[in-house]
């Protein structure tokens, strides 16, 4: 399978187009999207939301979505100690990326995690603050 949805934000929302169609816009979890990406080899796509709404929410902001806007998965929960700092469980994100397979999210608290693409356990965590 390869990509055959285009994902963008546009007015903080996620848009997802087939060709020139638009087949899918909103916000998931009702928050701000900031950042998209495609996930290679799918028709998924990794979804950052806005960290600041997600933080006061109590609510985790790094999901995979599917081209109906469907959430696959929202990211697992961090250990809950890890170099003597204490984590939430709703752990937030401001930067995220694709590498080797991998989703890699840097959290509020100053960790890289990394996550298999597949389920968004948290298979890795780095200090990297």
């Amino acid at each position: 399978m390869s990509n055959r949805y285009f994902y963008f934000v546009h007015n903080e929302e996620l848009r997802i187009a087939e060709k020139d169609v638009l087949v899918w816009r909103g916000k998931p979890k009702n928050l701000n999207v900031k950042e998209v990406l495609s996930i290679p080899g799918t028709d998924d796509c990794i979804v950052l939301l806005d960290l600041y709404q997600a933080e006061a929410l109590h609510t985790k902001n790094l999901l995979r979505c599917d081209p109906g806007g469907h959430i696959n998965w929202e990211s697992g929960f961090p250990l809950s100690t890890l170099h003597g700092i204490n984590r939430n469980d709703h752990e937030c994100y401001g930067r995220v990326r694709i590498e080797n397979n991998m989703v890699i999210a840097t959290s509020l608290s100053g960790f890289a995690d990394y996550f298999e693409i597949e389920t968004g356990k948290i298979i890795k965590s780095e200090f990297v603050k």
